[in-house]
């Protein structure tokens, strides 16, 4: 604010001429008046007193300057700074940005416009009383953008004082303010957060972990999981469903075979999870079915874990295992592997493929035996018949096969279902 103080300076008192009347029967009438020079008060405060007569006291408290620039872009109430080159919008969204020398009051064209300091007015949609904040992209609001920049402090709807902001304050700062700790706290990031700690809180979190529960939840869609009680932390098994094993038929031509491909294991996560502090819902993915006469099998079911803070974690269902009927030759496979999983902070496991069965000349090449899983697996169907089902979670399911010569339709082995296992920490 640009005010005009009463302290003395260096300058000369200021003086003046005055001039008084000649003497009555004294002076001759063609003498000239008597003149004496007067001394004034300090020049500091004749200068205040003579400026505050003209335009009223008190009145002294406004800094204007009225800038030509082509095509600025401002409005009323917008911060604004001097980047070296131009007058630019104050912006919240970084420390380089967020300061301002001044407010936009007027805006009397494109190129031109009033720049203000101190008290000002003429403005519009105040709230009296309010602090007004940089925003991220320019103007002012009553809440801080990313970097906490207080600049205007309203004083009725029209009018207000620009505070000034050649400094700012960091985001976390202003959180870490507005803590009222007791005595003996000690400060401590949680959970995205800054909070005031006790130091029995802070001895629990820098000791070790203390096992609490382990909870196997194998059947659910959009169910809710609720601790037994609220856990420190707590670390996921999250495994989809297994793949569904391929079927065949056979028609009963000499020399030939049938077989199906097994399906696929599911892929695993594991997640180690600190926030504990919110709600959530799982679904577990069910097991693929298998293939009926030379129909492949259902690919396998995701397996999901949902926290309203944390989001969703998912491990994806087996692949399907081919079906086939009978030939002299052939190969049978799983179609598509699922994607490699990446939602895991402590493991991805892929469940990839599984086993791929060939045959020549109504002779075995290879059995299409089930890959391991994250909980195991190895089916195989080593004589004619149905495919085994799995013996695991996310386990594939075996193909069917068909080697005597018969009329028969045969099918595949189903795929193990998912599950989460959940270790609840203290």
């Amino acid at each position: 604010m640009a005010t005009i103080s009463e302290e003395s300076g260096s300058f000369p008192p200021v003086t003046q001429v005055e001039t008084t009347t000649q003497i009555l029967g004294g002076d001759p009438p063609y003498s000239y008046p008597n003149a004496q020079l007067k001394e004034l008060v300090d020049r500091d405060a004749y200068l205040k007193a003579q400026i505050e007569a003209i335009t009223g006291a008190g009145s002294i408290n406004t800094l204007a300057l009225d800038v030509e620039q082509v095509a600025h872009g401002f409005s009323p109430k917008d911060p604004v700074y001097h980047n070296g080159a131009n007058w630019v919008k104050s912006n919240a969204a970084s420390f380089s940005t967020a300061v301002a020398i001044g407010i936009v009051t007027t805006v009397p064209s494109s190129d031109t416009f009033t720049i203000s300091v101190g008290r000002c007015v003429g403005l519009s949609g105040l709230v009296g009383g309010s602090t007004y904040f940089i925003q991220n992209g320019g103007g002012i609001g009553t809440t801080p953008g990313t970097i906490y920049a207080p600049v205007f402090q309203a004083t009725s709807a029209t009018t207000g004082w620009f505070v000034g902001n050649f400094k700012t304050l960091d985001a976390d700062l202003a959180a870490i303010a507005a803590l009222t700790p007791s005595d003996n706290d000690f400060l401590q990031r949680k959970s995205g957060a800054w909070v005031s700690r006790t130091p029995a809180q802070i001895t629990q979190d820098i000791a070790g972990y203390r096992l609490l529960n382990i909870r196997t939840l194998t059947t659910g869609v959009a169910a809710s999981y609720v601790p037994t009680v609220v856990p420190r932390a707590a670390y996921l098994e999250i495994t989809g469903g297994g793949g569904g094993g391929g079927g065949c038929s056979h028609n009963g031509t000499v020399g030939q075979l049938a077989m199906g491909a097994s399906g696929g294991p599911a892929n695993t996560i594991g997640y180690w999870l600190t926030n504990m502090n919110q709600t959530f819902t799982y679904t577990i993915g069910a097991g693929g079915i298998g293939g009926v006469g030379n129909a492949d099998g259902t690919v396998g079911g995701n397996t999901t874990f949902v926290g309203s803070v944390l989001g969703t974690l998912t491990a994806e269902g087996g692949a399907n295992g081919q079906g086939s009927a009978n030939s002299a030759t052939g190969v049978v496979s799983t179609p598509t592997p699922p994607t490699p999983p990446t939602d895991g902070n402590v493991f991805n496991y892929s469940g990839g493929r599984g086993g791929i069965g060939r045959w020549l000349n109504g002779s075995f090449i290879s059995y299409p035996v089930t890959t391991p899983g994250y909980y195991g697996g190895g089916q195989s169907t080593g004589t004619s018949g149905n495919g085994s089902n799995a013996l695991c979670y996310g386990g594939g399911g075996s193909g069917a096969l068909q080697t005597l010569i018969a009329s028969v339709t045969r099918t595949g082995g189903s795929g193990g279902p998912g599950v989460i296992v959940i270790y609840e920490y203290a």
